[in-house]
């Protein structure tokens, strides 16, 4: 059975790091990146089962970045916004929005259930 492959999207190298150390042993492959350009170009190879997406990022923010991941990956991928900002929660429901959103303050275990259960 192949591994699910999950893109992490956040400007800060903590939370990329963060959720990777969650997700490798938790049986995911992590592909991480710095900004939303990158994770944008990520989303088009059609690697990522899940994406978690950062609210701000250096270039932009989710409102943009998430509807753009969406109409360039190649098949449909959940998108998790996993943010600060307790704002982006409307994101779940705008055109092309997320699937879910937890804030960074959201025990990290909530969010793994959520990976699950959107991934399959």
């Amino acid at each position: 059975m192949r591994r699910k492959t999950i893109l992490v999207v956040d400007d800060e190298a903590i939370w990329r790091n963060l959720l990777c150390r969650l997700l490798t042993p938790a049986g995911y492959r992590v592909i991480t990146a710095p900004s939303g350009a990158c994770g944008l170009q990520a989303a088009r190879t059609g690697d990522a089962d899940c994406v978690i997406l950062d609210y701000h990022l250096r270039d932009g923010t989710a409102r943009e970045f998430c509807p753009a991941m969406r109409a360039a990956a190649p098949r449909r991928v959940p998108v998790i916004i996993f943010s600060s900002e307790p704002s982006a929660a409307d994101l779940l429901t705008c055109e092309g929005g997320a699937d879910a959103f937890f804030l960074k303050t959201t025990p990290l275990r909530t969010l793994l259930s959520a990976i699950r259960d959107l991934t399959g």
